[in-house]
């Protein structure tokens, strides 16, 4: 059977209930049932995930990249990122007590060189402006040793200035220059104020401890994030699952039908937590190497097609097996129909004498092939010879 029949036999199976086709409005209220159970399911996995510590919260994307930055490169600037807030918010440190710790210095530090942060920008802004001067008197010099060897008289030169007056101003803004630079170069020393190095101290000291419990803690978390979740999924389905086959066994079609679709639904969730914890726990690295290697051969459209191609296998093989559940369903009600002398297919009482279905008017015999008699269509065994084959 070709892939797009599997897939349209199931789609159609979705909204039929004992081989009879649902209804607009009962099909518009099983989509609302499906959407709802998506959406609650979706919900409680969410709460049940927050009961796991994430290790970005727990020590803080900040708190961990000081903690990777090497000791020389921990200037001022380094208390720059955040010059429009008054102090730096406490998740971005995480919850752990060295990170809340390194927190509060670094806070004392921020709030205590915001004032000279301040200061060096200003004092960079007249340092630019000042060099953009020179650059102007001095094309007006070059402009000025033109006219000079060129012989044309100073009553007839288009610069208002004189190029001892140029030089001079230069020098003035090369002084001022050389004075700004030596107040920035003032403001930017902090080794020997307390605040930096009390910040310092603490960060040599913990940086190696963070790191480790950091690193330790994201290396379990994808295998705790996907228990958590299983917590959950499994008895769900579990619990939907026995009341899929006591409604089977019931003849509760309408209930088995919702079942069924909510079996879909956390088998869906399952696969796909599944998935991400595969995605987690394989190195990031590899796929960029292995992207790398195919690049470099020249052959990243033939992993391309790789990769359509293993959709379209994971999702056939994903939709088989759905399928197969559906027809195994159907033939559980097709063979408790036969057992209780109904038609096969839709189930409405019959006469022994009936040929047909009254109800639907299918055949309910068919000759068997190793005696020739009529026996009842769809039944596993002749009932004359006792011969055939189980469907």
């Amino acid at each position: 059977m070709k892939l797009t029949e599997i897939f349209k036999n199931y789609t159609q199976s979705l909204f039929k209930v004992n081989n009879e086709p649902l209804t607009n409005l009962s099909r518009l209220f099983l989509g609302i049932f499906v959407l709802f159970s998506f959406i609650i399911i979706a919900i409680s996995l969410n709460q049940q995930g927050r009961t796991i510590q994430k290790p970005d919260e727990q020590f803080g994307y900040e708190c961990v990249a000081l903690a990777k930055t090497k000791p020389e490169h921990i200037d001022i600037y380094t208390f720059q990122k955040y010059t429009t807030r008054k102090h730096i918010p406490a998740y971005r440190f995480g919850k752990d007590a060295k990170c809340h710790r390194l927190n509060t210095l670094y806070n004392q530090a921020y709030s205590a060189y915001y004032p000279r942060l301040q200061e060096i920008e200003r004092t960079q802004r007249t340092i630019n402006t000042l060099q953009n001067k020179i650059n102007t008197l001095k094309r007006q010099y070059s402009g000025m040793l033109l006219e000079k060897i060129s012989g044309q008289p100073a009553q007839k030169s288009i610069l208002k200035s004189n190029a001892a007056h140029v030089k001079a101003e230069i020098a003035s803004y090369k002084a001022s220059i050389a004075n700004a630079q030596k107040r920035v170069a003032e403001l930017q020393n902090i080794q020997n104020d307390p605040k930096y190095q009390n910040f310092m101290n603490f960060l040599r000291q913990n940086a190696r401890q963070i790191l480790a419990e950091y690193y330790e803690l994201r290396r379990y978390y994808p295998f705790k994030k996907l228990l958590s979740k299983y917590l959950f999924l499994i008895p769900l389905f579990i619990v939907v699952f026995a009341l899929y086959n006591f409604a089977v066994k019931r003849k509760k079609y309408i209930l088995s039908h919702l079942m069924i679709n909510l079996l879909n639904i956390t088998a869906l969730f399952m696969l796909f937590y599944l998935l991400e914890f595969i995605y987690d726990i394989i190195p990031h690295t590899f796929f960029q190497k292995l992207y790398k290697i195919l690049y470099d051969l020249n052959i990243i459209a033939f992993a391309n097609y790789l990769a359509i191609l293993f959709f379209v296998v994971l999702f056939g093989l994903i939709i088989k097996f759905i399928q197969n559940r559906a027809k195994s369903h159907k033939s559980a009600h097709k063979y408790s129909y036969i057992k209780l002398g109904r038609c096969h297919r839709c189930g409405a009482y019959k006469a022994k004498s009936y040929k047909h279905c009254p109800n639907c008017g299918v055949n309910l015999f068919e000759r068997c092939k190793n005696c020739g008699k009529e026996k009842i269509a769809e039944s596993r065994f002749c009932q004359e010879c006792g011969s055939g084959t189980q469907l």
